[in-house]
């Protein structure tokens, strides 16, 4: 009597502790097979669950009603399905593992995403077992519709040959016999639980991952032309080009820590630095011989200020707002505060034989500029696959613009400038994107009225209306773009 007690309660603890049955549907996009066979094999290895085995034509799919869940549930006898979709959407994998209780009700949509498909598999094998058997730990497996049928299908086989008593018939037939038919729920709500699939994928998508850090560097080419509106003096109008590089870094710090709105949030920092070619003119001397002056000339712009980021799936907008300096200077019309020293002429009375109260060292044909403006405006970056589209453009409100708003030159300035650029690019990999672009600026600046001495031409100096100062920029550079945290 002691062991039969033994027994049945060795019995009973094994029936008590054994896994629960599930079933994994179909999987569907790349590698979906490989993926689905991780998930049986992580859920059969955790142990807490055990997979039933079955046909990959009798495999419930993805998007299936409510009642298709629920009859394939009770014909397999299983506590709960699972069925997955598979994506490489912008070089980012990722698996949507939809969990479906015994009653057809959705539990619960869990996405995975990583770098490749053999990370998101090691993905799957580390987090979904556990997270699986927490879904079902309440749900209870109904009885097998399936075996049932097919025992009863037997039984008359058996009846023929050896006329067994009504009594031996298998006990689970009565609570398969007694199990209602699944009934298909109406179509508007199917539809409801598609929209509602596809309203949570898109949420999910908007919680993707965030980079903290883009890095952009591009070398190129750069011209300027600048020239005066409404001159009643000679003044110099100038174009030049040469070499330049620029720099752009953009930072969010709060997106190390969290992918939601702050994590938008960042500052952007730019740097551009140019080397043109020098400059020729050619002039008369005081003695009325020609003779040729050439300049040099350097150019730096620097920017800062907060951005906010808004991506749109695989896209991005931007938002930007911030101070900047922008500044080109040429050297060689200095006023040497001489007259014809030792063989140089002194450039200021190539301009005007009339005092003008130039400092030493100031500039006579050329004025120098040293912008200083508040930028707003606006940019994105739009990614078809590997190719991306980036189209910006901005508005800077002037503050200062150096020594050519100066008593000797025009007096006060006012005006602003226009920008705007276009950006083509191939992802080279997961986080470096290769681009071409051109970039265009024009200040459009308006001089005070020029004191009545001056207009008159009793007192010397420039007179003129205003002046347009235009730059472009074509370039090829590279975009480091920081995957954001898992």
């Amino acid at each position: 009597m002691l062991l039969g007690a033994a027994l049945a309660l060795l019995s009973g603890m094994n029936l008590a502790h054994a896994a629960k049955p599930v079933a994994v549907g179909s999987f569907e996009g790349p590698y979906a097979e490989d993926v689905r066979q991780q998930v049986v094999d992580a859920v059969n290895d955790a142990g807490e669950l055990t997979v039933v085995k079955d046909k990959p034509a009798d495999r419930v799919g993805i998007n299936e009603t409510k009642g298709t869940y629920k009859d394939k549930a009770n014909e397999l006898g299983v506590a709960g399905i699972v069925v997955g979709k598979v994506s490489d959407k912008n070089k980012e994998w990722s698996v949507l593992l939809a969990v479906y209780g015994a009653s057809g009700e959705l539990l619960e949509k869990v996405k995975l995403r990583a770098a490749n498909v053999d990370k998101l598999n090691g993905k799957v094998r580390a987090l979904f077992p556990e997270k699986l058997a927490e879904l079902l730990e309440d749900i209870e497996a109904p009885p097998a519709a399936k075996k049932a049928t097919a025992a009863a299908a037997v039984a008359p086989k058996k009846e023929a040959k050896e006329e067994p008593p009504p009594e031996e018939t298998p006990p689970e037939e009565e609570p398969a016999a007694e199990e209602p038919p699944a009934e298909e729920e109406p179509a508007a709500e199917d539809d409801a639980a598609e929209d509602e699939e596809g309203a949570e994928e898109a949420a999910d998508d908007e919680g993707k991952r965030l980079s903290p850090l883009e890095l952009h560097v591009a070398l190129g080419y750069a011209g300027r032309s600048f020239s005066y509106s409404g001159s009643t003096t000679p003044n110099l109008d100038i174009s030049n080009g040469g070499w330049a590089w620029v720099s752009t870094v953009r930072v969010y710090p709060v997106a190390l820590f969290t992918p939601g709105f702050l994590g938008n949030i960042g500052i952007e920092m730019g740097v551009e630095q140019g080397f043109p070619h020098k400059l020729a003119a050619d002039f008369t001397d005081p003695n009325g011989e020609p003779m040729t002056l050439k300049f040099s000339a350097e150019t730096l712009r620097l920017f800062v200020g907060p951005r906010l980021r808004i991506p749109i799936s695989t896209h991005e907008l931007g938002i930007i707002a911030g101070y900047g300096k922008h500044e080109y200077l040429v050297y060689g019309d200095e006023n040497l505060d001489e007259v014809a020293p030792k063989g140089e002429i002194d450039p200021c009375f190539l301009n005007s034989n009339l005092a003008r109260q130039i400092p030493s060292g100031g500039s006579c044909l050329v004025p120098d500029v040293k912008y200083e403006y508040v930028r707003v405006g606006v940019d994105s970056r739009f990614m078809f696959g590997k190719l991306a589209l980036g189209v910006r453009g901005g508005y800077r409100f002037l503050l200062e613009a150096g020594e050519i708003e100066k008593p000797y030159w025009f007096g006060g300035v006012g005006g602003g400038a226009f920008d705007a650029g276009v950006m083509l690019g191939y992802a080279l990999s997961d986080s470096l994107l290769g681009m071409v672009g051109f970039d265009y600026l024009s200040y459009n600046l308006k001089f005070d009225a020029p004191p009545p001495e001056r207009a008159s031409g009793m007192e010397g100096g420039p007179v003129a209306s205003g002046a347009t100062d235009v730059y472009v920029h074509g370039w090829a550079g590279l975009a480091v773009i920081v995957p954001g945290l898992d």
